[in-house]
């Protein structure tokens, strides 16, 4: 145990370092002498991590370590962070948002990992929404590829039904209801001529683990020569590679964990009051890579309060089905499909209210509020407590 609290010392010591240097390189490269220093702590990350992986992977059947990869877990064909791995859903469920996520891809030989919440499921139980981000590799892909995988999602009439496709820059959008034959022409020259490669995916599904609920592909077109720029869309420390393919970026570049760290911080203060169980998991993420056990404890405890993760995804269900109620498809075998998802939304929404309502003593509101104030108060001790963690490098 002692030699498991050296190593914790010595990482949050370097993750100190880390996102403090951060800032400094988000305009700008590095030097060549700053580089030596960054590659120096990288090494001592990949050190560090490889000894806590080994030790983690130790403690849950099944689990192997990727000594190729330090920081990652082999678990269920997935790679996974090793202070995620006990958050991941049971192998069952893992199996089925596994193959949904490889069903959502745009490019064939694209690396797509479970994001966010999703890696959490096991722990959160809940959730308003599966989110997928995919990496599609320089060489491995044309625009014609991506235009015609595109195609076949957005005409599909069966689950997982597309609802969107998005551009995120240059902004472009387009319903799948209304997608034409100009619609992959306009995906193609926003591709080729305006240099687009952050692609959102949106679609409909119904799962065994989660029941009916939304699903998200945030696609990453990686260029030959930009990936250093584009892969800072998202956080490799946030994400679990399906089939345990690694992304093109090591998880222990200090750049990156910086970043994730400074995210991970101003979102839990941003989201504190207004959205306070998007904070309270973005604190979950937080305790966890800064490994501090008694907050890990006490957050997954709010979390699993029928006023967090329970209500938050019977909210975003519910708001799921005012949308699909308001949407008319003048596809047949769409609207078919879209029915059956109205219905199954439905039945689903019944069934939380009523473990909500017995939870809550039917109270809602009145325990609602207290949670509130209560988590507010919590969330504020965490960051105080998460920054002086870091605070010594």
């Amino acid at each position: 145990m002692n030699d498991v609290n050296q190593h914790v010392a010595e990482v949050l010591q370097l993750f100190g370092m880390c996102a403090k240097l951060a800032p400094l390189f988000d305009k700008g490269s590095p030097s060549d002498s700053a580089k030596r220093v960054l590659d120096t702590m990288r090494n001592t990350i990949e050190d560090l991590w490889a000894w806590l992986s080994a030790n983690a992977a130790t403690k849950f059947e099944g689990a192997s370590l990727d000594s190729a990869h330090p920081g990652y877990i082999i678990r269920d064909e997935v790679l996974v962070p090793f202070y995620l791995l006990e958050d991941l859903p049971g192998t069952t469920d893992l199996a089925e948002i596994a193959a949904l996520g490889l069903s959502l891809r745009l490019t064939e030989d694209g690396v797509i990992c479970l994001s966010g919440s999703t890696a959490l499921l096991g722990t959160l139980k809940f959730v308003g929404d599966i989110d997928y981000c995919e990496y599609a590799l320089p060489g491995t892909y044309s625009t014609a590829d991506v235009v015609a995988s595109a195609n076949v999602h957005a005409v599909r009439t069966v689950l997982p039904l597309c609802e969107r496709i998005k551009v995120v820059n240059p902004k472009w959008s387009q319903s799948c209801i209304d997608w034409d034959s100009r619609a992959p022409v306009e995906l193609k020259r926003c591709i080729d001529e305006d240099g687009a490669y952050q692609l959102k995916l949106d679609f409909i599904t119904s799962t065994q683990t989660v029941g009916p609920v939304e699903a998200t592909n945030m696609a990453l077109l990686l260029v030959a020569g930009r990936e250093e720029e584009i892969v800072r869309a998202s956080f490799a420390a946030q994400e679990v590679p399906i089939p345990g393919s690694a992304l093109p970026r090591p998880l222990c570049d200090p750049l990156q964990l910086g970043r994730y760290i400074n995210f991970l911080i101003e979102q839990v203060q941003h989201y504190a009051v207004s959205k306070p169980v998007k904070a309270l998991k973005r604190a979950l993420s937080l305790a966890r890579i800064l490994m501090i056990p008694h907050w890990c404890d006490k957050l997954i405890r709010y979390l699993q309060e029928p006023q967090a993760a329970l209500r938050a995804a019977m909210e975003a269900r519910a708001q799921l089905l005012e949308r699909l109620s308001g949407t008319i498809d003048a596809s047949s075998a769409r609207a078919q499909t879209r029915e059956g998802l109205h219905l199954a939304l439905e039945s689903m929404i019944a069934e939380m209210e009523k473990i909500l309502k017995t939870s809550s003593g039917g109270a809602a509101g009145t325990a609602g509020d207290l949670w509130a104030a209560e988590l507010s108060l919590a969330l504020n001790s965490f960051i105080k407590d998460a920054r002086e963690a870091i605070a010594a490098a």
